[in-house]
């Protein structure tokens, strides 16, 4: 007989969700900080039941964005768990996995810089209406450590800059966490080459309003 492990964080894994809320817990809406820690509780219901919740600890925060004033280096965020991709624990999954290599997991995060944001529109069941709703819901936006950042800085850039004038590529190119971890790219992008390269190269074009579109491929 195979023992299984005791440890809740064991088992939860940011690879092979299924298919098949105020859950944000803080004032914050984008943030970028260090992952100091990992816990999990198991919380009682009231009318019985219980679930799991996963603890993200951070340090080193620096807020972007708040619904209030947040003036405090660290921050604590506890998401209920879930194995399924359309879940608040399973939208934060995918994103963080834009950015891990494989072989790298949720416990490996542990110690890399994160930038993660409330972004909306998202359809999550909810069980006390019996159908899905529009939700917020918590992603991550870049995660600095991963080992394939430098990698990821460019495509990031990329993203960002498609569907935008230069002015609103640069006013959101340059507060990214991602793209700030690599000095190359912020430095091409404040020296105005960035764009210019890709556009020389073909694999953006502009248009007669002067928003870049990214060329597939």
């Amino acid at each position: 007989m195979v023992q299984q492990s005791q440890d809740p964080l064991d088992r939860i894994s940011y690879r092979n969700l299924t298919d098949g809320f105020d859950v944000l817990g803080t004032p914050l809406r984008e943030f970028t900080g260090k992952l100091e820690g990992l816990s999990t509780e198991q919380r009682e219901f009231q009318g019985g039941g219980s679930r799991l919740y996963v603890k993200y600890s951070f340090t080193n925060v620096e807020v972007i964005a708040s619904e209030t004033p947040y003036d405090l280096p660290i921050v604590e965020i506890s998401l209920p768990y879930s194995d399924r991709k359309k879940s608040v624990f399973g939208i934060l999954a995918q994103s963080s996995l834009k950015f891990l290599p494989e072989g790298l997991d949720f416990r490996d995060t542990v110690g890399m810089t994160q930038h993660w944001k409330v972004t909306p529109g998202h359809m999550l069941w909810d069980g006390r209406q019996n159908k899905e709703v529009e939700r917020q819901a918590w992603e991550v936006v870049g995660i600095e450590g991963a080992g394939t950042v430098k990698a990821n800085a460019t495509a990031r850039a990329k993203e960002l800059l498609d569907g935008k004038t230069l002015q609103q590529f640069n006013s959101s190119a340059l507060s990214d966490a991602v793209i700030r971890s690599d000095v190359m790219v912020q430095q091409a992008i404040l020296g105005k080459t960035f764009v210019q390269s890709l556009v020389d190269n073909g694999e953006v074009v502009v248009d007669s309003d002067g928003v870049h579109h990214v060329m597939a491929g």
